[in-house]
């Protein structure tokens, strides 16, 4: 009964959270603090590149070139820039040649000048020294740094809003920082796994395609920022899982049973029976393979994560701030045009960032400053 309690505490969810919290709580102490207005928040965060150097086991090459276009539009359009974390890979690389490889989105990057920030995460941890900063960053590292967390403080024309609380999100995890664990997890990275992705070239999505892992750490996550004594909205990354508090998983039952509705009736009516059919087959195996992991539930729209720039297909999604609103965007647009195309909210229902904030502390928002 105490070897069960002990396992259930260190290795089951509730211990999980447990720490997963505290190490999130520790990044919260010593978070550095910025003061902003409303009306000047804007803003995009990526996270999750996993730069590479252009080869087989590189996760970022498939998406440089909508990260590249993103950085295009967020640049011309005034918004800050906002890295949060696993930038470049350099469990499976050393920094030089994923610096020398991806030079071009780093001077782009840099183009932003003080409007872009750095955070890091378990895979590029090393930016927490000021010495490797500077070596292979140097004049285009940005002026506040690699930070690990920061809380936006925000105000609407001087009457205090809320917190944004910007991490990566892998704290308190076992590769968190632990000297023991680190050193092998990125020799195992580098070697092993690292070596079958050059064989064979398949994307490393780990843990977003591990929706048990994923759907708990995002699950810790949430409730830490759910609970929370100072009533902050999280933006997170690491699970490479967009998350837009608010929103639902999709009904994946009733997606098969609508496009199965739409087969029968084209049998029926003489209507597109080939498109019919490839449709109701897509959504038949979206079902099958889904895992029914349960989604992540807040009481509180308290929780954000960016998802990732190192998508399979090429694609990158991250969070929004502008005009007061937030939103949850994907590049390219579906056409494979340089455009954002808008995940979450739905274009009819602009989510503003009063209202979460109103949601989270459990204040109503004043009507004279809509």
């Amino acid at each position: 009964m105490a070897l069960r309690a002990f396992i259930a505490r260190h290795f089951g969810d509730a211990g999980y959270a447990e720490r997963v919290g505290a190490g999130l709580s520790k990044a919260h102490r010593n978070s550095g603090r910025r003061d902003v207005d409303l009306a000047d928040l804007r803003a995009v965060v990526f996270s999750d590149h996993h730069r590479g150097h252009g080869d087989g086991a590189d996760d970022s090459r498939r998406c440089e070139g909508a990260y590249c276009a993103a950085l295009g539009w967020y640049l011309q359009a005034g918004y800050e820039l906002w890295l949060l974390g696993d930038v470049e890979e350099l469990w499976e690389n050393g920094p030089r040649k994923v610096m020398e490889h991806y030079d071009n989105v780093l001077a782009l990057e840099a183009e932003f000048g003080d409007r872009v920030r750095r955070f890091y995460g378990n895979h590029d941890m090393a930016w927490r020294s000021a010495g490797f900063v500077k070596k292979w960053l140097g004049g285009r590292a940005p002026a506040s740094g690699v930070q690990e967390a920061v809380r936006v403080v925000l105000s609407d024309g001087g009457t205090p809003l809320g917190t944004l609380f910007l991490v990566h999100g892998h704290q308190g995890t076992i590769d968190s920082g632990n000297l023991l664990v680190v050193p092998f997890s990125r020799f195992a990275v580098r070697v092993f796994w690292g070596t079958l992705q050059r064989l064979f070239g398949f994307a490393s999505t780990s843990p977003s395609t591990n929706n048990e892992l994923r759907s708990k750490h995002d699950r810790a996550m949430a409730a830490w920022a759910d609970a929370h004594p100072e009533r902050l909205v999280m933006v997170a990354g690491h699970t490479h899982h967009p998350v837009f508090a608010g929103s639902k998983p999709p009904n994946l039952a009733a997606e098969a049973a609508a496009r199965q509705a739409e087969y029968d009736e084209a049998v029926r009516t003489g209507g597109d029976v080939v498109g019919a059919r490839a449709a109701l087959e897509l959504a038949l195996a979206r079902e099958l393979r889904d895992d029914h992991h349960e989604p992540v539930k807040l009481d509180r729209p308290s929780y954000f994560n960016t998802g990732c720039c190192s998508f399979g297909d090429g694609d990158v999604t991250g969070i929004e701030f502008a005009e007061g609103q937030v939103k949850l965007v994907r590049w390219l647009d579906d056409g494979g045009g340089a455009s954002p195309h808008q995940l979450e909210p739905p274009l009819d229902k602009p989510l503003e960032l009063k209202s979460i904030f109103a949601s989270v502390t459990g204040e109503p928002p004043d009507p004279a400053r809509r």
